[in-house]
Formats: structure tokens, sequence, C-alpha cells
């Protein structure tokens, strides 16, 4: 079931990649100040909103208390100032695990085992969702939280897992165990979304291996991968495609200070793939990088039915290393009377060439130089880093 909301494919904005772990009241309405010129519809308040004042937050999480140092009038509040910019308020949670530094890392009655001692993944461990005790601790701690601050998205991390299975009560094998907890933790998705009509929920899995068809047909979206800033994400981007619906692939566009109007433009065409997802650098945005953000935003506005909609027609990848990429990548997508072309042009050098026999240029997002004539459409070296994004409709 899709919220209404998804329908339209809204734009995304995290802010992990700007405060990283460290989102506050005074630091949101600052980024919310340097959004209000683009068409955002989803704010995420992602990991940190939690840690203590003593300790960092990656290793806090469990007890799920909001920081009131970092949120003093509450996270509330921020939500509401979220919702007033024109956006729909998220939240991130870890809530199947117990990080090292929080209490709920010691609670055994809330806690998998593994002949009999706590399952303990370096510094995780994880809850028994069949047991009782473990629901109404997380009613608390998840639903009434969403519900009471009137959360409209969350995104559900997993980073790491439970192996090969856990214990049971009925003495049943490690790996029906383990089938049970997966099977409880789909289900918790429904009770979250009954909890809070209209939720909006994203799967991220960095160490869980959750991007599976299941439980992928539960939620809204996915995280495709933490590639958020190399510049092998359109080559990752392109892949996952095959396989996760464009709608349900969230892909970071990172900006940073230091990037040129190019990386921006890069970062941007691989977001096109599937759902634009910004963060990074978005205060004190210069003027030509606010105006290039808006073009690309509101070229992807006018390409979102073939992003979600379109047949993949072409992957056409030379690249033979992700690690050091050389070479260039192109994908391109049909709906209707309407070609999307995604090119970017990595290490190394030479034109790129499509068939376009039938079609003409509408429209073009990049700083490349390019010409669409005689059934083919050229996009010119141009140097390394860069990319563009093409509309192309066939002639009557």
């Amino acid at each position: 079931c899709v919220p209404e909301s998804e329908e339209e494919m809204p734009v995304l904005f995290n802010e992990y990649c700007t405060t990283w772990g460290c989102p506050s009241e005074e630091n949101i309405e600052a980024i919310l100040a340097a959004l209000a010129p683009f068409p955002i519809g989803y704010f995420m308040i992602d990991c940190g909103w939690y840690k203590p004042d003593d300790k960092g937050w990656l290793n806090a999480i469990g007890d799920w208390n909001q920081s009131r140092l970092l949120f003093p009038a509450g996270i509330a509040r921020v939500v509401d100032k979220i919702r007033a910019a024109g956006m729909k308020a998220g939240v991130w949670f870890e809530f199947e695990v117990a990080g090292r530094d929080s209490e709920c890392f010691e609670r055994r009655d809330l806690l998998l085992t593994r002949d009999g001692f706590p399952l303990t993944s370096k510094n995780r461990r994880f809850l028994d969702l069949r047991k009782e005790e473990v629901k109404e601790y997380l009613s608390g701690k998840i639903l009434a939280f969403l519900k009471d601050n009137r959360f409209e998205y969350i995104k559900i991390d997993y980073n790491d897992n439970i192996g090969i299975g856990c214990d049971s009560a009925d003495g049943a094998a490690v790996g029906e165990g383990g089938r049970q907890i997966a099977e409880e933790s789909v289900d918790y998705i429904a009770r979250i979304c009954e909890t809070v009509p209209g939720m909006v929920v994203e799967n991220c899995s960095s160490g869980g291996s959750r991007i599976e068809p299941y439980r992928m047909s539960k939620v809204s979206m996915c995280s495709f991968s933490d590639a958020h800033e190399c510049p092998e994400i359109p080559l990752v981007a392109a892949n996952v495609s095959r396989v996760v619906p464009a709608r349900q692939s969230q892909i970071w566009a990172v900006l940073r200070e230091k990037d040129s109007l190019s990386r921006v433009i890069y970062s941007l065409c691989a977001a096109f793939i599937g759902r634009v997802c910004l963060s990074g650098d978005v205060l004190n945005l210069p003027p030509e990088k606010i105006k290039c953000i808006s073009d690309g935003l509101d070229f992807y506005r006018e390409v979102k039915d073939i992003v979600r909609c379109g047949d993949i027609s072409l992957i056409d990848c030379d690249v033979e290393y992700y690690r050091k990429p050389i070479g260039r990548q192109i994908y391109v997508k049909d709906f209707g009377n309407r070609r999307l072309v995604i090119v970017h042009r990595l290490e190394g050098r030479g034109d790129i060439a499509v068939c376009a026999k039938g079609y003409r240029l509408e429209r073009a997002f990049t700083d490349l130089a390019y010409e669409c004539k005689d059934g083919k459409f050229v996009v010119y070296d141009g140097g390394e880093y860069r990319a563009g994004a093409f509309l192309l409709v066939k002639e009557a």
C-alpha cells in the first residue's frame, strides 16, 4: 500500500550528511531556511536526535529518549517548523537493536539469546520482537513517539544482523528462531502504519541484508546504498534499478561546499535514476548553485513519470573496476513517446553516442556540449566526472 503522498515521488532532504549525527533545533531551523528555494516534500531527521549528553550517538541506540540539549523545547516543535515549511517530517530509528551505551543493552528480559547468552555483535544486541514485553516497550518508545510528535515518515535502519538465528522459548532450532524474528520485523511495519495512517516507511539496511522483495513490498522506498559521495554512485544506482523499482530506490545527491557546478550536476543526474534525496552542505549556497539545483529538480519534475513508469531500454557501462572507475555509463528509459537519457562520464576520454532515430531533443540538464541530429544523440567529450540528463520526444 503506497501512501497518497508517495504518488508524486516527492524529493527528500536528509540532514545526516549535513550534521553528521548531531541534528538540533538550531541547525535544522537554519537548514530549513536554506532549503526554501527548493521543492522538497520530506525532511528527514536522521540519527543522533536521542544522543545522551555524555555519550556519542552511535552506540546509544535503544533507549530512544529525545535529547533535551539538542531539542530544548522538544522535538515536536521542530516537527512543527518542518510542517510549516511545507514538508512532511521524518525520523530515524534502529529500533530492533540496543547499543552498548544504552540501558536497554543490559535489559536481558528484552534481548535475543543464543545458547542462553545475549546475542551480541560487537556493540549491538537485539530485541526479541516475539515477546509481549518488547512489544509494550516499543509501543511507548516508537509508536507513541511517532504519533505524539506527528511524524509522517520513518526511516528504519538495521546495521547488523543476528547471523544463523536465535533461541526460542519452545526449543526450536536457531534457524527457525531467526525466521520468526524476520517475520515479526515485517509485521511491525504494519503495526506502525496502523498507528499512524499514511506513514511513509523507508527501509534502510547497510549490514542487515533486508533489501529483498517481500520486505520491499511492505515499504515505500529503500536507501539504495551508503555510497553517498563516491564517483561510482550512478553505477551502483543503475545496477540496483534492475531489481528495485525506481519509485522505491532512494538515491542521495550529497552537495559539498567545494563541489564545482559540474559535480553538482553529476550528483543530481545519478539521483534521477530513482528517488532524489538531497543532503550535504546546503547552508550558505551561492546563487549559481541554488540555480543549478533548482534547474535540476525542475528537470526531474518533468521526467518523474518516465523514472517511475518507464522501461529500461539500455544500461551501457564500460567501467570494469568500480573503486577507481574509468569509462562512462549510458542509462536510457522509455515511456510512451518520451525517452530519458542519463550519461555519466568518469575518468577517460571520448564522445558518448546514443541511437535517437525518430526522436528530437526536448530538454537537457547538463553543462556538457551535445547534439541530436541524423538519428543520433551525441554528448561530446568534456572532461572527467561530468554528466547530463536529456529528455527526447518522438517526432510525429
